[in-house]
């Protein structure tokens, strides 16, 4: 497996560390998130709780490291994401941040690979209907059929 590496300065030093491709260290905005909530990039290498506000989510919290940072998974298998979710199942962002529901909406995060795991795949839904949403976000394609 390809490694991305990541400097950081600890105490005044620097120190590099490995890290698999789909699995990115990040600010952690304020300390607000937590294992298992669904980011987006608020600012220069942070990230913070998504929701369909902002409309789009780059992964999911799977590790914290203290209060400032965090490691996100961006892509691929995240075991132990929940408990009694139905394989084949899409996770899609709510209007609540950092939480995921089954409820579509403009952005996916992931889809269910057994009662606990989540494959991690955040991706922009297609939106086809005869509504236009009142206010589209990043993410959203609005198809007319008429």
């Amino acid at each position: 497996m390809a490694q991305d590496r990541v400097l950081r300065i600890i105490n005044g030093s620097p120190t590099s560390t490995a890290t698999a491709d789909n699995i990115e260290d990040f600010a952690n905005a304020e300390g607000a998130v937590v294992v298992n909530d669904a980011v987006y990039i608020s600012a220069s290498s942070t990230v913070a709780k998504a929701s369909t506000a902002q409309g789009w989510c780059i992964g999911i919290v799977f590790e914290l490291n203290g209060t400032t940072a965090c490691r996100v998974i961006t892509a691929g298998l995240l075991e132990n994401f929940s408990t009694g979710m139905e394989v084949g199942t899409r996770y899609f962002l709510t209007t609540t941040p950092g939480v995921l529901s089954t409820a579509a909406s403009g952005w996916m995060a992931g889809v269910a690979v057994s009662a606990t795991s989540l494959l991690v795949s955040p991706r922009a839904v297609l939106t086809v209907g005869t509504t236009a949403p009142a206010m589209p976000s990043m993410g959203d394609l609005w198809v007319d059929t008429n």
